[in-house]
């Protein structure tokens, strides 16, 4: 399933609808109902419309390096690098430890 892209021409057609939407249900909002209603319902549809699509183009290519991202790479050398600290035998609080005298 991940090695199978999603379909370019449902790609191109989801997006002259929502372009189609973007423009039309303004209008279509307008005639049935009235300005002040029409205004906010207009605006939930098209965010929400545009939102999903958003939402599946991540879910499409979501390894992508983009600002919102968490740095994986960075969180994998971090641990990497603590469990070679660990097997080496040094801990971060044994300059604490007293050492016996004899």
């Amino acid at each position: 399933m991940a090695y199978i892209p999603f379909p370019f021409p449902h790609v191109q057609l989801t997006s002259a609808f929502i372009l189609l939407t973007i423009v039309v249900v303004p209008v279509l909002m307008l005639v049935k109902a009235n300005v002040y209603f029409g205004f906010v319902l207009n605006f939930l549809v098209v965010t929400i419309l545009t939102g999903l699509n958003e939402v599946a183009k991540e879910l499409e290519n979501p390894f992508t390096n983009v600002p919102n991202d968490l740095p994986l790479n960075l969180f994998q050398a971090h641990f990497n690098e603590a469990l070679i600290t660990m097997f080496a035998g040094y801990h971060p609080d044994s300059h604490w430890e007293l050492k016996e005298s004899a």
